[in-house]
C-alpha cells in the first residue's frame, strides 16, 4: 500500500478509536444526512474537515498518576527542580518526610489512619512552614516536605525544622487517637554540593529513616515510570 494511504488509514483508525458513545452516533447520523442530501461525493469532501476536528481528541497526554501514591510524583518533580537549581547555585536541598506509625497506622496496603488525622497533621504542619515551602500527602500515613532554597540551611537547621514538624504532627494526633496507638516519626536528607543523588533516592532514604514500609519507594518508582 502507498505510504500516504497507510498514513491516512492510521489517522482514520485513531480518530475512530477516539470516538465512543454519543460521539459515534452523532458522526454516523451526520454522514447519513450528508449522503442523503449530496450523494457519495459529500463523504469525500467532509473527510478533511472531520479529521481536522478529531485530531485534538486522539492525542493522548501522559497517563494520570497512581492515586495510591498521592502526591509522590509532584514531590519528586519539585525535588528534581530544586536539585537542578542546586547544581547551578551551590545551595543545599532538603527533603523531610513524616510517617505515622503505631498500632493505628496503615499497613503496607494502606488504611487504618483516618482522613481526619492526616488532614489535621497537614494543617498543623503547614503553620510551621513558610509560604515557599511545599507540603505533600503521600498517602498511607506518609507526608513529605520540600523546603524552599535557603543559603543558611545546614544540618542543625534541618534537624530543628524536622523536630518542629514532628511536634506539630504529634499535637494534631493528640485528642483524635490515643498516643500509644499512633505516633509520628520523621526522616530527612540534606543534599549538599556536589549534588549527585536523584529525587527518588533522596525521598526513599528519608522515608526509610522515618520508618516507612520497605516497599514504599518501589511503588513510588513504578508510579513515576509509567
Amino acid at each position: 500500500m502507498h505510504p500516504a494511504s497507510c498514513f491516512l488509514c492510521r489517522q482514520v483508525r485513531a480518530a475512530l478509536e477516539a470516538l465512543h458513545g454519543p460521539q459515534l452516533a452523532i458522526l454516523g447520523l451526520a454522514l447519513t444526512l450528508a449522503l442523503a442530501w449530496f450523494g457519495p461525493g459529500a463523504a469525500v469532501l467532509a473527510l478533511p474537515v472531520g479529521l481536522a476536528f478529531l485530531v485534538p481528541r486522539w492525542r493522548r497526554g501522559p497517563p494520570p498518576p497512581d492515586p495510591g501514591q498521592g502526591q509522590m510524583v509532584e514531590m519528586e518533580r519539585l525535588l528534581d527542580t530544586r536539585l537542578r537549581a542546586a547544581r547551578r547555585d551551590g545551595r543545599g536541598v532538603l527533603c523531610i518526610t513524616l510517617v505515622l506509625t503505631g498500632a493505628a497506622a496503615p499497613g503496607r496496603e494502606g488504611g487504618g489512619v483516618s482522613e481526619r488525622v492526616v488532614t489535621t497533621c497537614l494543617d498543623r504542619m503547614s503553620h510551621v512552614l513558610r509560604a515557599d515551602d511545599a507540603l505533600f500527602d503521600l498517602t498511607a500515613g506518609r507526608l513529605g516536605v520540600v523546603p524552599a532554597a535557603n543559603d543558611r540551611l545546614d544540618a542543625a537547621a534541618a534537624a530543628r525544622l524536622a523536630e518542629r514538624l514532628r511536634h506539630a504532627a504529634d499535637a494534631a494526633i493528640d485528642g483524635i487517637v490515643e498516643a500509644e496507638s499512633l505516633t509520628a516519626a520523621t526522616g530527612l536528607h540534606l543534599e549538599r554540593p556536589p549534588v549527585t543523588r536523584t529525587a527518588q533516592a533522596i525521598i526513599a532514604e528519608s522515608l526509610a529513616e522515618a520508618g516507612a514500609p520497605p516497599d514504599a519507594p518501589d511503588r513510588a518508582r513504578r508510579a513515576t515510570s509509567r
